[in-house]
């Protein structure tokens, strides 16, 4: 999946996941960007990803890029294990505060998606994969505000 997409699924996640979202702006905007970050920090270990460009450590962007290349040589390694994942989801469990929860979320949702997106053989940033991310947003949203089909 893309980053733009794992975006957008880490945001129906933490709006389905994290009730605090709507609890007041301060709390909801940490928690969306925490859900945010959730969402693509398992991609740290691919040199082009979208956060690894965002923050200037892709391959060729000099020393640290190169490190963090060294360091995780390989794409959907050790940060994209469903092992990690729940190790995140237990320091989510054991702290409490919600953007920790919204972190998670947004962690476990990358995880699940990629493993659905390979399950499913769904091209990586083709039209179905937008309209399952999208989908799963409206989805999020509608529940999170109690949407009523009537």
């Amino acid at each position: 999946m893309n980053g733009p997409n794992h975006v957008v699924v880490g945001l129906a996640a933490v709006l389905i996941t994290v009730p605090a979202v709507l609890s007041s702006p301060e709390s909801g905007m940490l928690c969306l960007a925490a859900g945010v970050a959730g969402a693509l920090l398992p991609d740290l270990d691919s040199g082009e990803s979208s956060i690894r460009r965002a923050s200037g450590t892709n391959r060729s962007a000099g020393c640290l890029g190169r490190v963090i290349s060294a360091i995780m040589p390989g794409h959907r390694g050790i940060i994209h294990s469903p092992w990690l994942a729940a190790a995140i989801a237990a320091g989510a469990w054991y702290s409490g505060a919600p953007w920790a929860w919204a972190l998670a979320a947004g962690w476990v949702s990358h995880i699940i998606a990629d493993g659905g997106m390979a399950i499913l053989g769904i091209k990586n940033g083709g039209i179905l994969e937008y309209a399952l991310a999208y989908g799963a947003l409206f989805v999020a949203i509608v529940i999170r505000i109690g949407g009523d089909w009537k």
